[in-house]
């Protein structure tokens, strides 16, 4: 654990091969712990980024899991296990169950409630996870990919293909991602798509942000997804942006959306 001030404390956990950083600050703490799933491909946010230290200095814990086999997390990356990564970074903080790797301490704050946030795969990672969390309160995805399987095709997206390509070009040693794992997700038999736990999903409160302009996933997918989760009385909010592409995490440094989505947050 270190500090950023007196107040603002960092901790760098390892659970079950995750590691996650958290950031607290003791003196606005109120019990609600923001989770944070990045895209593919992509990185983590960093505890420095001014959306992390705002949202903390707002009274929220914000934990930034690195999803097993990426960056400094254990093991090989096989896409379904970045929803294991959530959810193991979840049981941690609920149940209180790491310390840091620093000072060998446990967070000491009780933690009350639980939001995800996630953008574009980071999107679909956060839907399936809070589907299958019971610690989960609410679901924050941006631009999420709801079906990797083929068998909803959307116009002007990126294929898996060219994905798999960037990951190997850009990512090969922080993404440790193998062919075949990229083969399964290609023929549906790796569960990562939404659209097979709306049922679940639906029992959170869900907020899906989209850019009109998206080429790289739809908008259409959020909008489907969105009645679909209607159709089972979820509490779900459904804000589409004109003129903006594909988007992420990042929309939310946007002050409209930010002071949008904080309102609900409140609310829990």
């Amino acid at each position: 654990m270190y500090y950023i001030n007196s107040n603002l404390e960092i901790y760098i956990f390892r659970y079950k091969g995750v590691l996650f950083n958290f950031t607290l600050d003791k003196s606005f703490f109120k019990g609600t712990v923001i989770v944070l799933a990045y895209g593919m491909p992509g990185s983590p946010l960093s505890v420095f980024d001014k959306l992390v230290i705002k949202l903390t200095k707002k009274g929220f814990g914000v934990a930034i899991p690195e999803y097993i086999g990426t960056f400094d997390s254990f093991g090989k990356f096989d896409f379904k296990n970045a929803v294991d990564s959530l959810i193991y970074t979840i049981d941690s903080i609920k149940n209180n169950r790491s310390y840091d790797l620093f000072t060998n301490k446990k967070i000491s704050s009780k933690v009350k409630h639980i939001i995800l946030i996630g953008g574009s795969f980071g999107g679909s990672i956060v839907l399936i996870a809070g589907a299958k969390s019971k610690f989960v309160d609410m679901i924050v995805a941006i631009a999420p990919v709801t079906d990797y399987s083929g068998k909803l095709n959307y116009e002007n997206e990126t294929g898996i293909d060219d994905l798999a390509n960037q990951i190997h070009i850009l990512q090969p040693v922080t993404w440790k991602v193998s062919d075949s794992a990229i083969r399964e997700l290609k023929i549906g038999h790796i569960d990562i798509n939404p659209i097979l736990h709306v049922k679940d999903i639906a029992k959170k409160k869900v907020i899906l942000i989209h850019g009109l302009n998206d080429k790289c996933v739809n908008y259409k997918r959020s909008l489907d997804l969105y009645y679909s989760l209607l159709f089972f009385n979820c509490n779900v909010k459904l804000n589409l942006i004109p003129k903006l592409g594909h988007i992420g995490i990042s929309v939310l440094r946007k002050p409209k959306i930010y002071n949008s989505v904080l309102q609900d947050f409140y609310k829990l």
